[in-house]
């Protein structure tokens, strides 16, 4: 029996396929504009970018400028460097100081870290929403409701903002943005990383089930609870990768930090180590003698700084050297770094040591530079420091130093030079404790050949003229890779 085969009639075929193709070349020609005027906004911003005549809007998003950090040097720095190479762009600080004028913020920046911005070229948009990115707003799941709250806060400044900017740079390491910046504005996306939001040594601690600052000691004894964070810990690591991956320059402050953003990122030819500017020029007319026996600790009160460490090492100390102070210097952001300095006054009293321990919370520049010139030891002491400032600062100025033997301070900073020690490395309290007496002790030949010595190691390397020239470098190679990626 024959099989009759069904005949499509023409009419009722073309009756669904043309409105199909009509819309199919309606998408096909819309996304070939959206992409012709993609790629002609590309070509004008690299233009009006490599033109240092241009007049151009150039963002730096730093939430917490006013604190006084060694990061807020780097932003400051990195201000008066675009400038530089600008000399028509308007620079926009996206902060969240918000009731604090623009003359108090520069003036403090002027006081705090001896530099000069042009004024006259820098704006600020006031995020009234910071509380989205501190720490206390999330008793649980903080990197990721910080994270998400630095999206909300992108996303107020580019609304708010009079002019969408031609080039974006995040001086906080808020990766989370770089997408949102991509979708909303298209420009130019600059990072400096001063650390890693997560780093796979943070995954270890949880996998290990050992508790540190950032790793509750609750959620260490029980094994559920850690099987449940280090899953979120791995989530949020693919999420931060995937962010990162957005930006077309990453500048890194230490290898510490770029051995991190190299296994997250994983993108090694747009990473750059660009070392902080430490403004190691204005130490080193610092006469390295007489010094007197005394320590002193620059550094934010923040929990990791890990303060208490120092006032338990000198209560050892002063068994010994009974005339040995220690000066515990650094800024307080708000409520919770106060109550830090008051914890630290407080062990002091419990030590019996409080009548040889001085606390000074924000501290003008001068005062840091005249402290640093009369101490014998800088003591640092904070584990997995990214980089830091406050050793080379003290270095420059002919302290010896004393820092955890991790990260930074380890891996780029107090490193034999030219075949001789450079300062001292320590992790326990007893170690902290027999390094101070050592030093403190020391014939004072040995300790100048010491401060000589750590003053030559980071006098260039760390120099202001050497992030500038390292940054703009960057940020100009991260302008071009924009280009060539569209």
């Amino acid at each position: 029996m024959d099989t009759e085969i069904p005949i499509t009639d023409p009419d009722t075929t073309n009756h669904w396929l043309q409105p199909v193709l009509a819309a199919l070349a309606v998408i096909f020609a819309t996304w070939i504009a959206l992409t012709l005027r993609r790629s002609h906004a590309v070509r004008q911003r690299l233009a009006n970018l490599r033109d240092p005549n241009h007049p151009t809007t150039i963002a730096f998003f730093h939430p917490f400028c006013h604190a006084g950090g060694g990061g807020e040097r780097v932003l400051w720095m990195a201000v008066r460097t675009v400038q530089h190479r600008w000399p028509k762009a308007r620079c926009v600080v996206y902060t969240g100081d918000v009731g604090i004028t623009a003359t108090d913020i520069l003036d403090h920046a002027e006081n705090r870290f001896d530099l000069t911005v042009d004024r006259k070229r820098v704006e600020f948009e006031y995020l009234s929403r910071r509380r989205l990115v501190e720490d206390s707003t999330y008793p649980r799941f903080t990197l990721l409701g910080q994270s998400l709250g630095s999206v909300v806060l992108v996303w107020d400044a580019i609304r708010k903002g009079a002019a969408k900017p031609d080039l974006y740079i995040d001086t906080m390491g808020y990766a989370f943005t770089y997408p949102l910046v991509k979708l909303l504005v298209g420009c130019p996306v600059i990072s400096y990383t001063h650390y890693p939001t997560i780093s796979t040594d943070m995954i270890a601690v949880v996998a290990d089930r050992k508790g540190t600052f950032n790793n509750d000691a609750q959620i260490a004894k029980s094994s559920l609870l850690s099987r449940i964070k280090l899953v979120y810990y791995r989530f949020f690591a693919r999420l931060y990768s995937w962010s990162g991956r957005h930006a077309d320059m990453v500048m890194v402050n230490s290898s510490w930090t770029a051995n991190h953003i190299h296994t997250l990122f994983r993108t090694p030819t747009r990473t750059r180590t660009v070392y902080p500017p430490c403004g190691t020029a204005t130490f080193l007319d610092l006469p390295l003698t007489p010094r007197t026996p005394t320590a002193v600790s620059i550094a934010q009160f923040r929990p990791e700084k890990n303060h208490l460490l120092q006032i338990d090492a000198m209560a050892l100390v002063h068994a010994q050297v009974p005339h040995a102070k220690l000066v515990v210097m650094g800024s307080a952001r708000h409520a919770e770094d106060t109550a830090r300095v008051h914890a630290v006054l407080e062990r002091a009293r419990e030590k019996g040591i409080d009548h040889v321990v001085e606390v000074v919370v924000n501290a003008p520049w001068k005062e840091v530079r005249a402290r640093l010139g009369a101490a014998s030891v800088a003591l640092h002491t904070m584990r997995d420091e990214h980089f830091g400032i406050g050793v080379v600062e003290a270095m420059a100025a002919g302290v010896v130093p004393l820092a955890h033997r991790s990260g930074g301070p380890k891996a780029d900073i107090v490193v034999p030079y030219r075949g001789v020690v450079t300062g001292f490395l320590a992790e326990s309290v007893e170690e902290y404790a027999y390094a101070l007496v050592k030093i403190l002790t020391m014939d004072e030949t040995e300790r100048v050949r010491i401060q000589e010595n750590a003053r030559l190691a980071v006098a260039e390397r760390f120099s202001d003229v050497t992030f500038e020239k390292a940054f703009v470098d960057a940020v100009e190679a991260g302008i071009e890779e924009y280009g060539r990626r569209g």
